[in-house]
């Protein structure tokens, strides 16, 4: 069973956590958040998952079971 993970913040450095995570075979991606909605959707194409702009959006939205923030 993967293990659903949410991110807010996918500028800079959180590029090297997501690779990071990315390499576990049970880690899934369903959400990228950040103000800028061109981050989280290149986040998103690149990594899975659906982006947004609003954190509480995305928690309103999304199940997930963990949440990485840079």
């Amino acid at each position: 069973m993967a293990v659903k993970v949410g991110f807010v913040g996918t500028g800079g450095i959180a590029g090297s956590h997501l690779k990071s995570l990315k390499a576990f075979k049970d880690v899934q991606f369903v959400a990228m958040c950040d103000i800028v909605a061109e981050k989280a959707k290149s986040r998103a194409k690149e990594f899975g998952g659906k982006p947004f702009t609003d954190f509480k959006e995305m928690f309103d939205k999304v199940d997930m079971d963990a949440l990485g923030q840079p």
